[in-house]
């Protein structure tokens, strides 16, 4: 039967209909051809001149502003920054692939970009995320992530802070320390920092959230320790999910605390990632209520993911 659960932190409904996942479908759902190779594609290590001036790099890792930027510092009603992190040299590498150590040097380019956005005073939240697969939204197969330093705090992270914020007023504690230290997660793998887990209202099938087990509100916080730590997490994640879906198209989205002079009763939440499998579609009934109907329950999901989790790296 349907079951109707609420996420604390984002307000938002979901319901919990393992029979959607028995309805027949007649459309064969594909990722879209990839029509860029090695030759000419811009982020290949050959073709770095047609791509803007690095701002950071390190080893095979490199930052740099966003060809086609979403946001930008000169703009007077669009004000932000738009940056890309490529994340490897090898074109046809995907993140599935990658060893614990490249992500690792992902998330150390991630932090310092962060650290650097968040001196501006006119920087209210750095949004780092990575889009992989066409399914996904990215539009460049070679492997990257990216970076938006907003002017404002977007309605969701707004909604996400000032949950946590509600809780901890009320319950004298964090909700995801509470959840954690009472055993109340749905957890597939852990580590000596961190723990990876299906939300109870997971919006999407096989959704995976991983958050570090001592509170910590934001990415510049974390030490090169805890990012070695996050990245062997992140790293199985993925590996279970596309040993659970080959090919599987899926965003990565680090939820961190907000920036500048935003209201410091925002900045105390728990930092932790999304990572969203894109499986199936967001339709009519989404965009029209704000509501997900998710067709694999979170207890489900959890044993299945457990089961393909390799504890031995």
């Amino acid at each position: 039967m349907p079951e109707i659960r609420r996420d604390f932190l984002t307000g938002t409904y979901v319901t919990i209909a393992d029979e959607r996942s028995l309805r027949p479908i007649f459309f064969e759902t594909r990722n879209l051809p990839q029509e860029t190779d090695a030759d000419s594609c811009p982020f290949c290590p050959k073709n770095a001149h047609m791509t803007p001036s690095v701002v950071y790099s390190k080893n095979a890792v490199r930052v740099f502003p966003n060809k086609y930027p979403a946001f930008t510092e000169d703009s007077a009603s669009g004000y932000g920054f738009h940056e890309v992190i490529v994340d490897t040299e090898e074109h046809a590498l995907r993140f599935a692939d990658f060893k614990p150590v490249d992500v690792y040097e992902t998330l150390l380019a991630a932090r310092s970009r962060c650290t650097f956005f968040s001196r501006n005073p006119r920087v209210k939240y750095v949004q780092v995320m990575k889009n992989e697969g066409a399914a996904a939204g990215a539009s460049i197969e070679h492997s990257h992530w990216q970076i938006f330093a907003l002017s404002f705090l977007p309605e969701m992270q707004w909604k996400i802070q000032s949950n946590f914020a509600d809780y901890r007023e009320k319950m004298g504690k964090c909700f995801l320390c509470d959840r954690y230290e009472s055993g109340h997660l749905f957890a597939i793998a852990e580590n000596e920092k961190f723990i990876a887990h299906c939300p109870w209202a997971s919006a999407y099938t096989h959704m995976v959230d991983i958050m570090p087990k001592k509170h910590t509100s934001d990415l510049c916080a974390f030490s090169d320790d805890d990012l070695r730590h996050l990245a062997a997490l992140i790293k199985k994640c993925v590996k279970a999910l596309n040993t659970l879906k080959p090919g599987l198209s899926y965003n990565i989205c680090l939820q961190n605390a907000p920036a500048g002079d935003c209201d410091e009763r925002l900045k105390n939440g728990h930092f932790f990632v999304q990572i969203i499998p894109r499986v199936g579609n967001v339709a009519g009934f989404e965009f029209s209520t704000g509501c997900y109907i998710n067709s694999v329950p979170p207890e489900k999901a959890k044993e299945e993911l457990s089961r393909l989790i390799d504890n031995k790296n």
